[in-house]
C-alpha cells in the first residue's frame, strides 16, 4: 500500500479512526472520509494524520450525524499535514467553544483552498481566517452565517475564487461585501446566488465597483433583482472590461441593459424581459464594440423581439430562445454571420421561412 495515491473511505460509518490507520501510506495524496459519522474530536487521535507527509487534499466534509453537532477537526491533529493544499470541511458554530480555524491551522502554510461542508458560524470577521494567510479560494456556499462583518476578506489579495452563494443577506450588506470585501480584492470568480433575502433593484453604480478587480466571471442568480440596469447614468453603465462571464439568470428582471463590450457570455435566462425586449436590448452598444459569443434569453415568455436586438454583435454564435411564446421572428439575425446555434424551441412559432432569418 505504500505506493497508494488516492484513498476514498466516503459513504461508510466511520466514528473513529485508529492512531495508525494511515501508518505506511507516505505516497498518499488525496483522502476522503466525507459522510461519515467523525463528529467530534474522539474520532481523530493525535498523531493520526502523522504518516500522511506527502498529502495535498482532505475531505473530511459532512460528517455530522445530528442535526446540532458538527465536526470538530482539532487544531494539533491537522497540524502535522504540514503539505495540504486543499480541505474540505464542516465549520462548527463559535458557540461551541470552539475557533474555527485555530492556530493548528497556522502550520498550513501551503493551505489555498477551503471548501465547506455542514457550516454553522455565529460571526465571520477579519480573525476567522486570520491563521490561514494564503488562501486563494474560499467556498461558504450554504453556510448558516448569523453575522458577517464587512471587511472580513478586503485584504486578501491572493483570493481568486469566492462563493458566498445561499449566505442570506440583505440588500444592504449584499453592497457592502462588493464595495468593501471583493472590491479590494484581486477575486477572478465569484459567485454569489440565492443571497438576497427579498426582492431589490441591483445597486446603482454596482460595476463599477468592480472595475479594478481583474473580476472575470460572475454569477448572481436566484436572487430576485428586479431592474438592473444604468442607462441615465453613463459613467456607472459599463461593466468590467476584464468581465467575460456574466450570469443573471432566475431573478425577477423586468430591465436588463449594461455596456457590455468585452463580454463573451451573458445569461439571462429565466426573468420576465419580454416586454423590455420587444422595444429594447439587453446591450447599450456606446462603444460600437462586442465580443458577445453567448446570449441565453429562455424562458423570459418573450412574444417578440426588438428587430434590433442583435444588431452589432459580430461574434454571435449561441442564440438560446427557447421556452418562450415566440409566434413569428420578428428580429433580423443577417449581422450576425458567425452563428452556429439558434435554439427556438418550446416556442409558437407558426411559419419559418427564408426571409425571417437572411
Amino acid at each position: 500500500m505504500n505506493k497508494l495515491l488516492e484513498l476514498d473511505i466516503s459513504k461508510n460509518k466511520l466514528t473513529t479512526i485508529s492512531i495508525d490507520a494511515f501508518d505506511g501510506l507516505h505516497n498518499l495524496k488525496r483522502l476522503t472520509l466525507e459522510n461519515n459519522r467523525l463528529k467530534d474530536s474522539y474520532s481523530y487521535p493525535l498523531g493520526v494524520f502523522k504518516y500522511l507527509v506527502s498529502l495535498v487534499y482532505l475531505n473530511i466534509k459532512f460528517n455530522n450525524n445530528d442535526e446540532l453537532l458538527y465536526s470538530i477537526l482539532p487544531d494539533d491533529v491537522i497540524s502535522d499535514l504540514v503539505k495540504l493544499e486543499s480541505l474540505e470541511l464542516d465549520i462548527v458554530d463559535r458557540r461551541f467553544s470552539v475557533y474555527v480555524f485555530g492556530d493548528g491551522f497556522s502550520r498550513l502554510s501551503i493551505l489555498k483552498r477551503i471548501k465547506t461542508g455542514a457550516c454553522h458560524i455565529d460571526i465571520v470577521n477579519n480573525q476567522t481566517f486570520s491563521n490561514l494567510p494564503h488562501l486563494e479560494f474560499i467556498d461558504l456556499s450554504n453556510c448558516v452565517i448569523y453575522h458577517y462583518v464587512v471587511g472580513t476578506l478586503s485584504e486578501r489579495k491572493q483570493l481568486v475564487y469566492l462563493d458566498m452563494s445561499n449566505v442570506l443577506m440583505k440588500i444592504d450588506s449584499f453592497k457592502d461585501l462588493f464595495e468593501e470585501d471583493i472590491q479590494s480584492s484581486k477575486v477572478k470568480i465569484v459567485k454569489a446566488n440565492s443571497m438576497l433575502e427579498y426582492s431589490a433593484d441591483l445597486p446603482l453604480c454596482f460595476f463599477r465597483i468592480l472595475n479594478d478587480t481583474g473580476i472575470e466571471e460572475l454569477y448572481i442568480t436566484n436572487n430576485s433583482f428586479v431592474v438592473a440596469e444604468n442607462v441615465h447614468i453613463k459613467m456607472c453603465n459599463a461593466v468590467p472590461t476584464t468581465l467575460k462571464l456574466l450570469d443573471f439568470s432566475n431573478n425577477k428582471l423586468t430591465k436588463f441593459c449594461f455596456e457590455i463590450p468585452y463580454l463573451v457570455t451573458l445569461n439571462l435566462k429565466n426573468n420576465f424581459l419580454a416586454r423590455y425586449l420587444a422595444h429594447n436590448s439587453y446591450m447599450d452598444n456606446y462603444t460600437g464594440t462586442s465580443e458577445l459569443e453567448k446570449i441565453d434569453l429562455s424562458f423570459n415568455e418573450i412574444i417578440s423581439l426588438s428587430f434590433t436586438i442583435f444588431h452589432f454583435q459580430p461574434k454571435l454564435k449561441f442564440i438560446n430562445l427557447s421556452h418562450n411564446f415566440l409566434s413569428n421572428i420578428t428580429f433580423d439575425l443577417s449581422h450576425n454571420i458567425n452563428l452556429q446555434l439558434l435554439d427556438l424551441s418550446s416556442n409558437r412559432i407558426k411559419l419559418f421561412k427564408k426571409e425571417q432569418w437572411i
